[in-house]
């Protein structure tokens, strides 16, 4: 499992989704410029993290951002862009939001982002409260100035197939419950819809980031 420590500068949590409507406010209006196709060239050119936790479906990542202040991780930085999704024959874009957080003793932070962590985190929240993701981490090169710093690392948390907990209205979304064999218990004597809720949370235990069972 990944540890953090002093060699992991940077954690990234970036989200990608389609409905540009689950785009919270503020940082709706810190919309960087849209993703050209030569941007997106050497956004691929550049990947190459290792994949330390594999894929998993209906994570909450919640108690995550708590973990992450606990471990002395502080928000430097948090903006949006639409990207170019090349599976979409429409030509139609997807939402990408990152939130990136450094610990508090590598570096000095930011003057001109200390007055936006409130509305930032109150955003990260909210994203993180209304619906549950795919979840993939991976560690990858940590660069300063253009070069590799050996032993040095980044994190990033990608979240993916974004699944909402709630209606547009805000009461949670409800289903019926299945039994030991998937099996839906529709219909059953005495059985009632339950609130869709995550599988799995992403947390940080011991500095270890793990996958446990909700």
């Amino acid at each position: 499992m990944p540890k953090i420590d002093s060699s992991v500068r940077f954690i990234s949590l970036q989200f990608s989704f389609s409905n540009a409507k689950a785009v919270p406010g503020w940082i709706s209006l810190h919309e960087h410029e849209e993703e050209a196709p030569q941007e997106r060239v050497e956004r691929k050119r550049r990947s190459s993290g290792e994949i330390v936790i594999k894929q998993k479906e209906k994570c909450s990542i919640l108690g995550f951002v708590k973990d992450l202040g606990m471990a002395g991780y502080e928000l430097i930085d948090a903006f949006c862009q639409k990207r170019i999704n090349p599976k979409n024959p429409k030509g139609e874009m997807y939402q990408m939001v990152r939130f990136t957080f450094i610990h508090k003793e590598d570096m000095d932070l930011p003057d001109n982002f200390m007055s936006a962590r409130i509305p930032a985190l109150g955003n990260l929240r909210e994203m993180c409260a209304v619906a549950m993701w795919r979840v993939r981490v991976f560690v990858n090169p940590f660069y300063k100035d253009g070069e590799m710093i050996s032993d040095e690392h980044s994190m990033s948390i990608n979240l993916e197939a974004r699944t909402p907990l709630r209606t547009p209205d805000g009461p949670p979304i409800m289903i019926w419950p299945r039994n030991e064999n998937g099996r839906s218990m529709k219909g059953m004597s005495g059985v009632e819809k339950v609130a869709l809720a995550p599988d799995w949370r992403l947390r940080i235990k011991d500095n270890i980031i793990s996958l446990v069972e909700a």
